[in-house]
């Protein structure tokens, strides 16, 4: 219950300032929002659209897969959130989603770069 309410604000009609917090202040806390995606309050397209504009928060996304702070089997919404938004925003021409890219290519962690790196967007209603 308490994880339904913690996910709404931060669905990305709201401000990013409240992303911004959960993700790196609070970032410890996504292991504990075990909610599936099932009995999210709001579509998971609230959580995925429109994409992340902000790059610390991709970069926060993108820790917290690699220190896997979250993980798909243990808390699949932030999991699916991190991903997508990072993995969307490595498909980018421009210079910093270059450069992000190539040191996700060079991570030790094969199946988080693999993921990242090859991702296709669920189709969503």
């Amino acid at each position: 219950m308490v994880a339904m309410m913690l996910l709404v604000p931060v669905a990305q009609r709201h401000d990013p300032h409240y992303r911004k917090l959960l993700w790196s202040e609070h970032a410890g806390t996504l292991r504990y929002l075990k909610l599936p995606i099932e009995k999210l309050v709001l579509p998971m397209k609230e959580y995925l659209y429109p994409e992340e504009e902000d790059t610390s928060l991709i970069e926060n996304y993108i820790t917290t897969l690699v220190r896997r702070i979250v993980k798909q089997t243990r808390c699949p919404v932030p999991y699916a959130i991190a991903v997508h938004h990072s993995a969307m925003y490595l498909k980018r021409s421009n210079r910093l989603a270059v450069q992000m890219r190539a040191q996700v290519e060079k991570l030790w962690d094969r199946d988080i770069a693999n993921t990242l790196l090859h991702y296709v967007p669920p189709r969503l209603m």
